[in-house]
């Protein structure tokens, strides 16, 4: 999934939760945002199960010039890592 980015996927204040606690928190209790509300929804309406990450680099998804290779969650598609994705594109 996707990459933090206001109000899309935003990551939720726990200041009294020690860091090896916060490690064990479910996606959903670290994060909140207007993606993680829309999924829910409509799992609810369509009966799927679902579940978030964030993506291992870090990116959206960026071709390299020189090899053309993607990296980010263009690349976790191409891999089949991950299916689908949800993320904000600008074009």
């Amino acid at each position: 999934m996707n990459f933090q980015n206001d109000p899309f996927v935003m990551k939720r204040p726990h200041p009294d939760v020690p860091p090896e606690a916060y490690d064990r928190l479910s996606f959903e209790e670290k994060y909140e945002g207007y993606v993680l509300d829309f999924v829910y929804e409509l799992s609810q309406k369509l009966k799927f199960k679902y579940k978030f990450h964030i993506v291992g680099d870090g990116k959206y998804g960026g071709q390299d010039e020189v090899t053309g290779e993607w990296n980010g969650m263009i690349r976790e598609l191409q891999d089949q890592a991950l299916n689908p994705t949800l993320m904000q594109i600008t074009v």
